[in-house]
């Protein structure tokens, strides 16, 4: 047989079928059909109108049984109506991809729903995650389910029903990422505003300071080198602040640094006689475990190297069976220095306003005691004594080392060498101080008839040994020994078992001038009281006194030792005509000069120069200026200018908004809302030109 030619060949060949695509490639075109009928559905659909709806009603057209299914035949037809064209394999895939019935049809509600439902929500009808979804540290086990979840997360006891979805294009990559810490970080710059908040009692006296929800401690100092160490919230500050070329302009120099260490509000503040060394108290920390101690602290920390040198924890009393008294430790209240610096005395925020003395260089605690008994703060402030007085026998002796005052008391204590009142003393190196409390209404007196009860707010020591205080009516005390030489001709009931004696001798007054009236100190919360020495035989001393009605007062001490008013001047903000005075919450002077800070109620910081003696009238010339500016009350609203970086717009409860330049950390312009409280500000998003305020 001869062989085949070659076109007889090629006629018997035996032709393969075309192949299948490929699954990929399936998916692939299925999800171009997806995404094609799905955008058309979106461009026919009215407004106001699902996109469900749309293709529900197109597939209720096709489905001539009623039946609430179509096939393949039909969906082309659907298809078509978009001008989308898909054979019959496409068509049997995407039925697949949605549910089929059992006789190959494709349920079209189940399929109009889901069209247009993100593929992470679906999967999260099926996949629940009733927890917290994404740990730090999670196990093996859970880590490799995070690592292929993406589905619903529902967290908290009363769960929401709609709960929170894992994004679109969710990559269980990024999960090793975000457990490490970034790469950046935060660092503060600059802080603005000032610990003085300040609410008022509602009902009867409007002026009365409520001690709860109000600053009540001094909280603002000079240091060595003429800088101002403050407070603002946990974060304890020292301000480097020098006056520019113009009055009210630019400063030359405004740095803070700042002291980390606290890790909830501060609550007190004070300084040691060398000014190198500061005491900052804190409220107690939130208990985060069921049963864990409250151990409230006072940081000792130098204000040059802004390191913490000591942290003293306070922890809570027990009885003599060893139980723990009843009562958080809800704070420091107040806080001070020894005139050696080598004690530091703190009064804690509980229903007993527990002292303490302690050693804190070597943290020990050698002394506690309770002292004022009811709803916290009952003590608003401690002070250390400073000064010595001549004794009858040529002597000289304090006559008390601290003094503690609040709610309508003062005490002086005193520490006793010997215990005389048979208390239990707790610690073994014999330390014991005991109080005395001043008496308000002593001998018949026609200048101490005045001197009613009430809450004292705080205190300065004369050199001649007395004691002025400042009260919540504006009044000021003038407090004097009966067993002291200078005071030996008071009389007592009886006699004072430590040998203090402390009582009223009198409430200061002045006559206004050109009416011969005769009022008090200050109109009313006379909270700050600082003696400003002046010359070697200290016989020029001045008395500077803040009050309620935002009024400096400088007084004079007579032969006698009582203050006569020689002069007084106002903290007057940019728009003092309209602008309500602020109360004077804390003032200091540095030595040997003309310059003193002062903190307001508005949450400001001033800086004010003498230039003047107090004249004949009582006027006195001062150049004033604004170190640091801050808000009244809460801020709330926040945004920064869409063109300017360095602009941004603060909005605060305090019924004001204001407008600040991070460049200069000054305020550029405000607005008052007429006694509204704003919670909101925006700029506008194109320009800026404009400020929404809600």
């Amino acid at each position: 047989t001869s062989a085949p030619t070659r076109s007889t060949a090629r006629s018997v060949a035996i032709r393969k079928p075309p192949a299948k695509p490929s699954s990929a490639l399936v998916d692939k075109r299925i999800a171009v059909l997806e995404t094609s009928l799905r955008q058309a559905v979106i461009d026919h659909t009215r407004p106001l109108e699902r996109y469900s709806t749309v293709l529900l009603r197109l597939c209720r057209a096709f489905d001539h049984e009623g039946k609430g299914t179509i096939g393949p035949d039909a969906f082309q037809g659907i298809l078509s109506c978009f001008n989308i064209s898909a054979d019959e394999d496409e068509c049997k895939a995407l039925f697949r991809n949605y549910g089929l019935d059992l006789k190959g049809r494709l349920p079209y509600d189940v399929f109009a729903r889901t069209l247009f439902t993100s593929r992470n929500r679906l999967l999260a009808w099926q996949d629940i995650q009733k927890q917290v979804p994404f740990s730090s540290q999670p196990t093996l086990e859970r880590k490799k389910g995070e690592e292929v979840f993406r589905g619903k997360i529902q967290q908290g006891n009363k769960r929401c029903v709609t709960g929170v979805y894992t994004p679109t294009g969710w990559d269980s990559a990024d999960l090793k990422r975000s457990r490490e810490k970034p790469w950046a970080h935060l660092e503060l710059q600059h802080v603005y505003g000032y610990a003085g908040k300040t609410e008022w009692q509602r009902g009867g006296d409007a002026n009365k300071m409520d001690p709860k929800s109000s600053v009540v401690s001094p909280n603002l100092f000079y240091t060595s080198r003429r800088e101002v160490v403050y407070y603002t919230a946990t974060v304890g500050i020292v301000l480097n602040w020098k006056p520019g070329d113009s009055p009210g302009g630019v400063p030359a120099v405004n740095e803070q640094r700042f002291f980390f260490s606290h890790d909830d509000d501060i609550l007190c503040l004070a300084l040691d006689e060398s000014r190198n060394y500061c005491a900052t108290g804190q409220t107690a920390p939130v208990k985060r475990k069921k049963g864990m101690s409250v151990k409230p602290t006072v940081s000792v920390w130098d204000v040059h190297s802004m390191q913490e040198l000591a942290q003293l924890e306070h922890a809570e009393m027990k009885t003599e069976d060893g139980r723990t008294e009843s009562g958080a430790m809800g704070g420091i209240q107040a806080v001070c220095f020894s005139e050696n610096g080598k004690l530091i005395v703190s009064v804690c925020k509980n229903i007993k306003s527990t002292v303490h003395v302690w050693n804190w260089r070597r943290r020990e605690l050698i002394f506690r005691l309770h002292s004022k008994q009811g709803v916290p703060p009952q003590v608003f402030g401690v002070r250390w004594c400073p000064v010595e007085v001549r004794s009858d026998d040529g002597s000289k002796q304090r006559l008390f080392d601290f003094a503690s005052f609040g709610v309508k008391h003062i005490s002086f204590w005193k520490e006793e060498l010997k215990s005389e009142s048979g208390q239990q003393r707790e610690f073994k190196n014999g330390k014991n101080w005991v109080a005395e409390p001043g008496e308000f209404q002593p001998a018949k007196e026609a200048r101490a008839k005045q001197a009613e009860i009430q809450d004292v707010l705080c205190v300065e020591f004369l050199p001649n040994g007395d004691v002025v205080s400042g009260m919540a009516s504006g009044d000021m005390y003038i407090w004097r020994s009966s067993t002291h030489s200078s005071g030996s001709q008071l009389k007592r009931k009886d006699k004072p078992r430590l040998g203090i004696g402390m009582q009223v001798v009198r409430c200061v007054t002045y006559e206004e001038l050109g009416s011969k009236r005769t009022l008090r100190a200050h109109r009313h919360n006379l909270q700050v009281l600082k003696l400003r020495p002046v010359g070697i035989d200290r016989t020029n001393d001045v008395l500077l006194s803040g009050g309620g009605d935002g009024e400096i007062k400088m007084w004079h001490l007579d032969p006698q030792g009582f203050p006569t008013l020689k002069g007084a001047f106002e903290i007057r903000p940019k728009d003092h005509r309209r602008a309500i005075k602020p109360n004077i919450k804390a003032l200091d002077t540095f030595p040997s000069s003309n310059e003193m800070v002062i903190g307001t109620d508005q949450c400001d910081v001033w800086r004010v120069y003498l230039k003047s003696v107090p004249a004949a009238d009582r006027s006195v010339e001062t150049e004033q200026t604004i170190m640091v500016k801050g808000h009244m009350k809460d801020l709330n609203g926040l945004d920064a200018h869409p063109t300017k970086e360095w602009l941004f717009a603060t909005a605060c409860e305090s019924d004001r908004v204001y407008i600040w330049n991070a460049l200069t950390k000054q305020e550029l312009g405000h607005a008052r809302l007429h006694n509204k409280k704003a919670t909101a500000a925006a700029f506008r998003h194109n320009d800026g030109k404009r400020l929404a305020v809600g």
